[in-house]
């Protein structure tokens, strides 16, 4: 949130813009060295070989660095032009390139790294890899790659090959949030992989079109360096469109959704794979599980099937896109265990096993017998922009209610928003109720708000103070006072900082004493306005910035992790609550409680 909102400001400034005296290296990152943080340096029609003996462009400041076009700035790369982690061009803030057409050498090299700061941008850009091994991106860290047209010079050329920060997996799951590698409505053909999410990495890949022989690979920690598997990956609504004789999703190691992709029908490839390669080349069985770092272990210790793959909506032509787990003659039945390991879409669900999918009052009709089901909500969710309410959003079954798990990052991504300030706040949420569930626990739900770009969370105030903000549309306040009233309101915010006046006030009671089994429920009158504006008054700023102190424990329900996050984790850390004040006091005044 802190980035996306320095990214913002940043689009506010009026920017400079920078031409550079020509398309050589030496020119532009002169160029570069006059700008200054949001400027604009354009790197003009023409063609140019850069990273001659290693040389390299640095962008170390967050500027927007923009060909005249893809067909008009060409960059060839030197065959002596830096390689692995080191690029061409090197991007160290948080930056973007754009608009420019670069082309692979004979040798192995690397077009763009990103290895130290989060938050860059590489759009609009025309690959062509060279006649060896090949990288477009190599990334280090998170940002977004979107409407690229990635063309693969060799089977074996990672496109764009990331890994994480070395604590990845002593660090919660980041499903769901600005915390990955985003690659998005970019197109690729040819052969090789459109990526390789290796050790610690945390990737996404998104409403992407494979013309060609490539498949979405997510590395294991058989043979890799460092140590350690791929931490996660969300792979949607990508289309395979030619039929072959290949893998066209491998997953080896980690936790991650796969949902609503499809691909052509071809009995004969095009391949969907959970696989272990302890299995394939070692000779590891069932006896040995749970193996580092295999499908379906989460953060650590290594403990078997404690955050499993879910797969959902996958297609090839009508039929289901099933993952197969014989992979080149090993089975990995014992090791890779379905409703353990990976859950599964299945028809007529019943709650016994796998994923459902359809509306949520479907969802509520069934009563699983299987602890960590999933259920694919269809008339939920606003991440996708044109999509509000429909956008989709999926459901774990804890063991004795249906809870949130995960909800898609905002699509669009953020970083793709125009230079022009989004100013129009989200509605008021509306239909705010309360249940005191115990002595000491509150939970809260509401409907979810619209905006015109996306949602991207709401603040949940508790006696008028902010007591912490979460992307849903429920939260639980806990470490309350026996038999005490408290008073809720809500509102929603913006990725550009737009707020929404916040709902009536609600007040809910908690019980009497932590034995009692009964529960009181309440619920405020439905805002009857989606206004996206809120009246003015003479409140004042302390309230927001003293959330932090506020004496009650809170935590948004539903993290995409678990299903619920304790206080100081997820959305509701302390960083979290000084972004959203901070936010806060630079909005006009506002009515709250």
């Amino acid at each position: 949130m802190a980035l996306l909102a320095l990214v913002i400001f940043i689009h506010w400034q009026s920017r400079a813009a920078f031409t550079a005296a020509s398309t050589s290296l030496a020119d532009v990152q002169a160029a570069i060295n006059s700008a200054s943080a949001g400027d604009v340096v354009i790197v003009p029609a023409g063609t140019a070989t850069w990273g001659t003996s290693g040389a390299s462009l640095s962008i170390n400041k967050a500027i927007t660095l923009t060909g005249d076009s893809r067909s008009t700035t060409i960059i060839n790369l030197a065959s002596s032009a830096p390689s692995w982690g080191s690029g061409t061009i090197q991007i160290s803030a948080a930056a973007t390139v754009k608009s420019m057409r670069i082309n692979g050498a004979t040798a192995n090299t690397t077009a763009i790294s990103a290895g130290s700061v989060n938050g860059w941008r590489i759009s609009d850009i025309d690959w062509h890899g060279g006649s060896q091994q090949q990288y477009f991106v190599y990334a280090g860290t998170y940002g977004l790659i979107d409407n690229c047209t990635v063309e693969a010079g060799t089977g074996d050329s990672e496109c764009i090959f990331s890994r994480g920060p070395t604590d990845s997996w002593q660090t919660d799951s980041s499903l769901g949030t600005a915390n990955a590698v985003y690659i998005e409505d970019c197109t690729f053909a040819t052969q090789g992989y459109v990526c390789d999410f290796n050790a610690n990495g945390r990737g996404v890949v998104r409403f992407c079109t494979i013309n060609g022989a490539q498949k979405v690979d997510g590395h294991g920690k058989y043979t890799n360096t460092p140590p350690r598997s791929v931490r996660h990956m969300e792979v949607y609504n990508n289309t395979w469109t030619s039929q072959g004789y290949w893998a066209a999703i491998e997953l080896r190691g980690g936790t991650g959704m796969v949902f609503n992709n499809s691909g052509p029908t071809n009995p004969d490839g095009d391949w969907f794979f959970l696989v272990d390669y302890y299995v394939l080349y070692s000779g590891y069985t069932a006896a040995n599980y749970p193996i580092d770092d295999q499908i379906g272990i989460g953060k650590d210790p290594k403990i078997g099937g404690s955050e499993p793959f879910y797969l959902w909506g996958n297609r090839r032509g009508s039929t289901n896109w099933t993952n197969l787990r014989s992979v080149y003659g090993q089975d990995m039945s014992g090791v890779i265990n379905p409703d353990r390991d990976y859950y599964e879409e299945v028809s007529n669900f019943t709650g016994a096993s796998g994923i459902g999918r359809g509306t949520k009052a479907q969802m509520l009709a069934i009563t699983p017998t299987k602890t960590g089901v999933g259920f694919w909500v269809t008339d939920e969710g606003s991440w996708r922009n044109g999509y509000a309410g429909t956008s989709g959003q999926l459901y774990r079954w804890n063991g004795s209610s249906w809870v949130i798990k995960y909800i898609p990052y905002t699509y669009p991504h953020p970083l793709r928003a125009p230079s022009v300030p989004d100013t129009t706040a989200p509605t008021v949420p509306t239909n705010l109720a309360g249940t005191a569930i115990s002595s000491s626990q509150i939970n809260l739900t509401w409907t979810a708000s619209s905006d015109n770009v996306a949602v991207t969370g709401y603040g949940v105030y508790h006696n008028g103070s902010l007591a912490g903000t979460t992307p849903y549309n429920q939260y639980s306040d806990t470490g309350l006072a026996p038999a005490t009233a408290y008073t809720y309101s809500v509102n929603a915010y913006d990725a550009a900082g737009n707020f929404s006046a916040n709902t009536p006030p609600l007040i809910v009671t908690t019980l009497a004493s932590s034995s009692s089994s009964s529960s009181s429920s309440s619920s405020s009158s439905s805002s009857s306005s989606s206004s996206s504006s809120s009246s003015s008054s003479s409140s004042s700023s302390s309230s927001s910035s003293s959330s932090s102190s506020s004496s009650s424990s809170s935590s948004s329900s539903g993290s995409p992790s678990s299903g619920s996050s304790s206080k100081g984790g997820g959305c509701t850390s302390p960083l979290m609550l000084i972004v959203f004040s901070t936010l806060w006091l630079a909005r006009p005044s506002r009515q709250r409680l």
